[in-house]
């Protein structure tokens, strides 16, 4: 019996590893093709209206990417250690809206398309997937995902880099101006602005 266990044990190791692939590697790599495949599939297929699809949106944009880690990053440490509580979630959740509205439309163009995962590497708490994404138009994108850990221990998009442009750097040079006048404050004025 210990045999058969240490057996299965190692033949388990071997799935997982035989790829140079963590088991963590594999799950964020299965996180992003459902995610892509099935979810966003769902979400583009449903025969709602705009509004009925934005509000179907919203909760997968809350599960899957990590919006306060952008926000963060799109303000800065001080501006955002400065900040109240209230304006940290609102932040969040306009920052949520705005990126729901842009880019639910993109992802019409993602619809029966084809996702292959190219290279998995993994450093840390942060695991990068470089994917070349097929359209059903025969256009193919590049995109690579930065996923870790949230605290309930499940996956999130950290970031993407879509054809070398990094998603947060676009972001934080859309709202500089803004920033640098009124830090969140100017933030959020700027989000609520874009999002009405």
């Amino acid at each position: 019996m210990k045999k058969f266990i240490l057996i299965t044990l190692l033949l388990l190791g071997f799935a997982f590893n035989g790829n140079s692939h963590t088991y963590t590697q594999y799950s964020a790599e299965e996180f992003i093709k459902h995610s892509l495949e099935v979810d966003i599939q769902e979400l583009v297929n449903a025969d709602v209206s705009e509004e009925g699809r934005l509000a179907e949106f919203l909760p997968f944009m809350e599960k899957n990417i990590n919006i306060e880690h952008l926000v963060k990053y799109t303000i800065r440490a001080d501006n955002w250690h400065n900040a109240t509580t209230f304006q940290k979630n609102t932040s969040i959740y306009l920052m949520r809206l705005r990126a729901a509205k842009l880019y639910i439309k993109h992802f019409e163009k993602i619809k029966g398309g084809k996702v292959d995962i190219k290279k998995t590497v993994e450093k840390s708490s942060l695991i990068s997937i470089k994917t070349e994404i097929t359209l059903v138009s025969g256009v193919l994108l590049n995109v690579t995902f930065e996923i870790s850990r949230n605290i309930d221990g499940k996956f999130q998009i950290k970031d993407m880099i879509v054809e070398n442009l990094r998603i947060s750097s676009i972001i934080r040079s859309h709202f500089r101006e803004s920033i640098k006048k009124d830090g969140i404050a100017g933030l959020i004025g700027q989000l609520k602005k874009e999002t009405s």
